[in-house]
């Protein structure tokens, strides 16, 4: 069962701000801010994940080129859509094709 936050205000203006309190709360409780970097996120997901060696391998060698000299050292709550768009938008056609992916124009 979830957990419920309740909370009282003595008008509609100040239980507006309270909601807004409240939902911050939940959604951090959901995505907590904490100082872990892109490439420690990776690592540890790597750890727990089970690929094929080949896709395993791929996987690290397109960590080690792309995804770790540009992102790793950023923390990961401060990743967003557009930071991870920017690189590959940035990219050479070809290797974003070779590497998988796709961009939305």
């Amino acid at each position: 069962m979830g957990r419920y936050l309740k909370k009282t205000a003595p008008s509609l203006k100040q239980a507006k701000v309270e909601l807004t309190k409240l939902q911050k709360s939940v959604d951090e409780r959901r995505h907590p801010r904490s100082a872990i970097t892109v490439s420690q996120a990776i690592e540890q997901w790597l750890e727990v994940t089970s690929h094929e060696a080949s896709t395993r391998e791929r996987y690290e060698q397109l960590i080690r080129l792309y995804i770790a000299p540009t992102l790793g050292k950023v923390q990961l709550a401060r990743v967003e859509a557009e930071t991870l768009e920017s690189p590959v938008r940035a990219a050479d056609p070809l290797k974003i094709r070779t590497m998988g992916l796709s961009v939305c124009q």
